[in-house]
């Protein structure tokens, strides 16, 4: 847009080796107006992060995310970098990746804010999501429950960590 400029640039390959490692990758630049105790403010979040996949099973992947971010204010806030460490299990039985009609996605992440290498954040957090699919009739109608949760287990997670309810399509 005129006013905005935010870039996101990712890659996915599902089989880097005949054993099924997968590779991802993802760089932003990312804007976005927040409010802090009434106090609005512009944050700029500039990062990436790469991860490495494997099967543990069927249905089961496991997998390893190093990030890296840096997060600028415009106004009052202070500036921070986020340098985390992620593991994660998904199993997925849906019947298509992209409009299941039956089957469960369930999702594990624990995520390690460390910091070093310019890192400021020191945390632990883990998420849970599960989202079952339902076809209630012939022809596309599908019913689906989802549900996510996160909890902070060490540390304190700075602003553009913090769970949010809407905005996010996965918390609506």
């Amino acid at each position: 847009s005129k006013s905005r400029k935010t870039y996101e640039l990712g890659f996915y390959e599902p089989y880097i080796t005949e054993s099924g490692t997968s590779l991802g990758a993802n760089i932003y630049h990312r804007i976005a107006d927040i409010q802090i105790d009434g106090e609005d403010d512009r944050r700029v979040t500039t990062g990436g992060d790469i991860s490495l996949g494997r099967p543990l099973g069927e249905f089961t992947r496991g997998r390893l995310t190093l990030t890296a971010q840096n997060n600028r204010y415009d106004g009052e806030f202070d500036n921070y970098n986020t340098r985390s460490v992620g593991v994660g299990v998904t199993t997925n039985t849906t019947d298509h990746p992209f409009f299941p009609t039956e089957g469960f996605r369930n999702a594990v992440n624990l995520e390690v804010g460390i910091p070093i290498l310019g890192g400021d954040a020191a945390y632990s957090k883990m998420e849970l999501e599960h989202a079952r699919y339902f076809e209630i009739r012939d022809g596309g109608w599908v019913f689906a429950v989802r549900g996510l949760g996160g909890r902070v287990l060490t540390g304190e997670l700075r602003e553009s960590e913090w769970y949010r309810a809407g905005g996010d399509p996965r918390m609506r």
